[in-house]
């Protein structure tokens, strides 16, 4: 007979006595509650090593010789089946919750580790480095350029040295410590962060394992090299293909399109708004037009559109009633700031600056405002203001637009401020 002695994670009970062999004529009677978090069972026909995170032996008990005598071989033939297939249950049940916990924390370490480099400039709801600005240039080339000093340092052409040194092994690491992170600060796509953050994880496995082979820190930097533009490629186009997959129906659409229609056959809806009505003659994500859109719009008196800014030109022909533009033409600013008052009236027409903040507003409480837009590189992204004094930072993006939402399929613009 063995013995096992439980161990300190069973503070309160041990097992005295358990059979070497369950071919012996002796049946024991155990009880053994225990909650589990992760466990893992190794089991033979020796011995039993149960080993969980959390557990508690409630009753573990030796029968007396009485019920042992009464009950030998009766039992022996049942017990050990029964038990050996509660065994492989419980180990089957164990094994796959221990597998599904450890993919589950597998994915976290993968997401949090890929963000250590840039937690808030890639993953914050508001990036400041959006495409177009100062700061989403310098992120650029920042990653660039370390990419290059990198190359020069792992080939000895900058600080040379016939022996290994610092300088080397920095230019050996360039891609991981600088490129990547400075890449993953902008505002990227999902496809190109993904690629980094796969990237984040594969270069440090090549710059370790390829010395073990070649010695060189230029081969290992090249090494980085390839697998960062092969990497990134493969997302981008796999991006790309589904942008053009869009792309194709759009334009499949567009050629189904009448030449010449009827806007008063067009659909026309407020989409909630008070006093506003909407027509979509020219679309880019309803029609499949790339390079303008064009709209009909009618403001009710008093209404007015809210606050807002895209990056886009804009062209308004007033066809009937007046009205006010408010423009304010300081967006470098931290807000829009206090407005210019712009009347205009019917046949007139006028442009918003690309990124100025503007509000259409009829005026006249007597007769509908209507006139045509005209927008530059469609589809648009909207930013609404509450006030002319709220930061740009806190501006509400309104992306697809109400009269996109039905029709959008590729999320793939960048037009901010």
């Amino acid at each position: 007979m063995s013995a096992l002695t439980s161990s300190s994670l069973f503070n309160s009970h041990s097992i005295s006595r358990f059979p070497s062999s369950f071919s012996h004529p002796t049946s024991y009677s155990i009880r053994i509650g225990f909650p589990i978090k992760i466990p893992r069972i190794r089991a033979s026909s020796n011995e039993l090593d149960i080993k969980t995170d959390q557990q508690s032996v409630e009753d573990v008990q030796e029968p007396d010789n009485d019920l042992r005598t009464e009950k030998g071989s009766n039992n022996s033939s049942g017990t050990t089946p029964a038990l050996d297939k509660d065994l492989k249950k419980a180990k089957y049940d164990l094994f796959m919750l221990f597998d599904s916990t450890l993919e589950n924390t597998r994915i976290q370490v993968v997401q949090k580790t890929a963000a250590t480099f840039a937690p808030r400039a890639s993953t914050a709801s508001k990036n400041p480095a959006v495409p177009g600005t100062v700061l989403y240039t310098v992120f650029e080339v920042q990653g660039y350029a370390s990419l290059l000093l990198g190359g020069a340092l792992s080939f000895n052409l900058v600080f040379p040295s016939n022996e290994p040194d610092l300088w080397r092994l920095m230019g050996m690491w360039s891609i991981w410590m600088f490129t990547i992170p400075s890449l993953r600060a902008r505002d990227c796509s999902k496809n190109e962060k993904e690629a980094l953050n796969y990237l984040f994880l594969l270069v440090p496995l090549l710059n370790v394992t390829i010395p073990f082979f070649l010695k060189s820190f230029a081969v290992v930097w090249s090494a980085d090299v390839v697998a960062f533009f092969g990497i990134s490629d493969g997302f981008l186009r796999e991006s790309r293909v589904g942008q053009q997959c869009g792309m194709d129906t759009s334009y499949s659409f567009l050629i189904r399109l009448p030449i010449v229609r009827n806007i008063s056959e067009m659909a026309e809806d407020s989409y909630g708004l008070p006093g506003f009505s909407h027509i979509t003659i020219a679309g880019s994500i309803m029609h499949g037009f790339k390079e303008v859109e064009v709209w009909h719009q009618t403001l009710g008196p008093g209404a007015g559109t809210p606050i807002h800014r895209h990056s886009c030109e804009e062209i308004f022909v007033v066809l009937e009633g007046s009205g006010t533009l408010y423009l304010a033409s300081n967006s470098h600013l931290k807000h829009p700031g206090t407005p210019q008052h712009f009347p205009f009236s019917s046949n007139s027409t006028f442009h918003i600056p690309v990124d100025n903040a503007h509000q259409v507003v009829n005026t006249n409480q007597d007769q509908h405002l209507k006139f045509l837009v005209v927008i530059s590189k469609p589809p648009m992204k909207l930013f609404v203001y509450d006030d002319w004094f709220v930061p740009h930072i806190a501006a509400k993006l309104l992306f697809p637009v109400f009269w996109d939402e039905k029709s959008y399929q590729t999320p793939q613009v960048n037009d901010e401020l």
